[in-house]
């Protein structure tokens, strides 16, 4: 934390939070109950319309840490914050459902060489599984309960994120792109506001452009990495699963309005075209396990862009530009790690703490080359 910043810091510091996805609306939540004075801006036209109201909303604690023992111990951490968090969008400002489920995801394996995904020690025979999860009923090797795992509906929990905040006093201007903001004594938005601290969290988009008298100034964010998925929602149907059910490459999410089939890992791609084809082989490749997915009626298609990053973790903490932090890059983990990235942002931009562990998460950690399994 530099001099300069530590100098913004304020229990009652005016920030814009650029991005109204799950990870800029749980920041801002975040900042606006220490008592931070908070604007969210975000270029979609209406609360989850972005990448987080396409997601499955799963908390995967078990599945998507990608081999990396930080970010799981990130993970695991946010993963437990989860229940309270939940209490707490349910019960905050009048109330209201975010489709929160206690519930643990099943993990099937088709294959013995699948049996790598799973927890060590953690099997059970496809009758056990069935006992559990009555709606398995094609042909599986061995399975495992993951019991770190819940799910939520990730369109009711944006929308009841905007709601909290505007309940509370402070402001979502949704259809409010902001492409620049020009930094001095303060950062100022162009709608002519003007704030101490600035937090990029646009996901997959284009992050603003900062200026000082007329010359671009670098924050060194690296580009983000594109990774497509595509997704299939039906319409439940009697016997449909109750629980989140994990294979190898594709996964089935139950929600009260319909049952989610994804998605497709497309490096590199920003479209959002739904191709027939791909959703014709996911519903297949569901339907070896949940018989029923055959012949379920389609209630919706969408495509959507996960921020992936070289390495694989997501950037969390100031930018080189003193006062303007990040909080994006969470690839396909944006829902889970909504309230811890958004403690770890706060904690950074009100009381300049960062614990050595957050600083692995630092937007300026690139200084050698890395990849991850979804980086070119």
């Amino acid at each position: 934390m530099t001099e300069a910043a530590s100098q913004r810091n304020t229990r009652h510091a005016r920030i814009a939070v650029i991005g109204g996805g799950a990870i800029g609306l749980a920041c801002a939540l975040e900042l606006a109950g220490r008592g931070a004075r908070v604007c969210v801006y975000d270029r979609a036209s209406a609360a989850a319309e972005g990448v987080s109201g396409r997601a499955a909303g799963m908390l995967g604690v078990s599945f998507e840490a990608g081999g990396s023992p930080v970010l799981y111990r990130l993970m695991q951490r946010s993963g437990a914050a989860w229940k309270e968090f939940a209490i707490r969008l349910e019960t905050a400002g009048g109330g209201g459902d975010i489709g929160y489920s206690a519930l643990p995801s099943i993990f099937c394996a088709m294959t013995p060489t699948e049996l790598v995904r799973l927890p060590s020690g953690a099997f059970l025979a496809p009758d056990q599984i069935r006992q559990i999860e009555p709606a398995i009923t094609g042909q599986i090797h061995k399975g495992a309960l993951l019991l770190q795992d819940r799910q939520v509906d990730p369109i009711l929990l944006v929308e009841r994120l905007a709601s909290i905040l505007a309940h509370a006093g402070s402001e979502v201007r949704v259809g409010e792109p902001v492409d620049g903001i020009e930094c001095g004594p303060t950062f100022r938005t162009p709608d002519g506001g003007e704030w101490d601290q600035v937090l990029v969290a646009t996901g997959a988009g284009q992050p603003p452009m900062f200026v000082r008298n007329g010359d671009a100034i670098d924050p060194r964010l690296p580009p983000i990495v594109p990774v497509k998925g595509q997704m299939l929602a039906l319409k439940p149907w009697p016997g449909a699963p109750r629980h989140v059910i994990r294979l190898a490459e594709t996964y089935i999410v139950p929600k009260a309005r319909w049952i989610l089939v994804g998605a497709t890992e497309e490096p590199g791609r920003r479209d959002e075209t739904v191709e027939p084809d791909v959703i014709t082989k996911l519903r297949a490749k569901a339907a070896e396990v949940v018989g029923g997915i055959a012949t379920a009626e389609q209630a919706a298609v969408w495509a959507g862009v996960r921020p992936g990053t070289q390495d694989g973790l997501p950037m969390i903490g100031e930018t080189a530009i003193p006062g303007v932090f990040a909080a994006t890059g969470h690839y396909r983990n944006g829902i889970l790690l909504a309230p811890e990235t958004a403690k770890i942002i706060a904690d950074a931009m009100l009381d300049a703490k960062v614990t050595a562990a957050d600083r692995a998460f630092s937007p300026l950690r690139f200084d050698k080359p890395v990849t991850a399994p979804h980086s070119r």
